[in-house]
C-alpha cells in the first residue's frame, strides 16, 4: 500500500543518509538520555503504563527465580526481593533502551540542540521525519531545530531526488511544518485525524535558478 503521491520511488536505488548539520550536531548518548527524560515529562502516563504493564511479569519472574533456586545460594531470600529487582531492572531498561535506540538504531540520524531533538529515518522511499521532542517549558525549540537542519537536508534531498515525509495528528503542527519546510504539503488525511505531509524533491536546476535569483536580489 502506497503513501500517496511523491512516495512511489524506485526501491532498488540507494537512498543517501542526511548529512551532518553545522547548526545542530548529531545526538550523543547523554543527549539521548536527556531526551528520554523530556519524553517522560511530556507523557508521564505512557511511562507509568509501561511500568504497570510489566510489573506482573516482574513479580512472576521473581517467584520463578525463587522457585528454581530453592536449593541454591538464594534459597533463603523471599520471592518479592527478586520481583523488586526485576521491576527495578525494567525501570532502568526503559531509558537505556531509549539511548541504545537513539545511538544505534539502523537507518536513523538524530540531530540535537540545547532544547530539542530531531530525527530522520532513512527508508526505501526516502526520509521519514519521525522523531521530534523538545524540552518541556521551552517555546519554539522544535521550530528552531527544524530551521537549523532544513537547508542542509533539502539540499541533499533535491540533489539525490529524495522524498521527505512526516505524519502528525495536529493541524497546528502540520501548518508549522509547512511554513518551516519549503515544498512540504499535505498529501492525505487518514483516520483519527492523521495527516500525511510530503515534500517531493525539486529539480536541481530550479533550485539553482532560485538561488541565483536570491543572490541577484541582495546585490
Amino acid at each position: 500500500m502506497g503513501f500517496g503521491y511523491g512516495l512511489g520511488m524506485d526501491k532498488r536505488r540507494s537512498i543517501p543518509y542526511p548529512i551532518a548539520s553545522v547548526g545542530a550536531p548529531r545526538e550523543k548518548a547523554l543527549q539521548a538520555l536527556q531526551a528520554c527524560g523530556w519524553s517522560v515529562q511530556r507523557r508521564p502516563w505512557f511511562f507509568v503504563l509501561v511500568v504497570v504493564t510489566l510489573t506482573p511479569f516482574a513479580f512472576v519472574t521473581g517467584w520463578l527465580v525463587t522457585f528454581w533456586s530453592r536449593t541454591g545460594a538464594f534459597s533463603g531470600l523471599p520471592w518479592w526481593i527478586f520481583a523488586l529487582i526485576c521491576l527495578l531492572l525494567v525501570v532502568v531498561a526503559i531509558p537505556l533502551g531509549f539511548v541504545v535506540f537513539a545511538t544505534m538504531a539502523p537507518g536513523w540520524v538524530k540531530y540535537a540542540t540545547k532544547d530539542a531533538r530531531f530525527g530522520i529515518q532513512v527508508k526505501s522511499r526516502g526520509w521519514y521525519a519521525g522523531d521530534h521532542v523538545s524540552r518541556p517549558g521551552t517555546k519554539d525549540a522544535g521550530r528552531e531545530i527544524r530551521l537549523l537542519v532544513r537547508d542542509d537536508l533539502i539540499t541533499v534531498a533535491d540533489e539525490h531526488r529524495v522524498v521527505i515525509w512526516a505524519h502528525t495528528t495536529s493541524a497546528t503542527l502540520a501548518r508549522r511544518y509547512i511554513e518551516d519546510i519549503p515544498g512540504l504539503r499535505i498529501a492525505s488525511r487518514g483516520r483519527r485525524g492523521r495527516i500525511l505531509l510530503v515534500r517531493p524533491p525539486r529539480p536541481v536546476a530550479l533550485v539553482e535558478g532560485s538561488a541565483q535569483v536570491d543572490r541577484s536580489m541582495t546585490m
